[in-house]
């Protein structure tokens, strides 16, 4: 997995800035809506928090960092 991609696939992991929790999330699955920006279903490692995002907001790294496996 490259960290620097601008691209999301599933199997991605993400964290919130900020969030002191450290809760990681999962894509779970995109979806491109009908002309919309492409979405992400995220799932909390521990399933029971899901969100589904648009890719460019989980690309912001003001608001989501991604993190490798290696590294939880």
């Amino acid at each position: 997995m490259n960290l620097l991609t601008d691209e999301v696939s599933v199997g991605d992991r993400f964290i919130k800035v900020g969030d002191y929790s450290r809760r990681v999330y999962v894509v779970h699955s995109l979806t491109d809506a009908h002309g919309f920006f492409q979405h992400a279903r995220l799932v909390a490692n521990a399933g029971s928090d899901r969100t589904l995002i648009s890719t460019s907001a989980l690309l912001d790294p003001n608001y989501w960092s991604r993190v490798s496996a290696k590294g939880l």
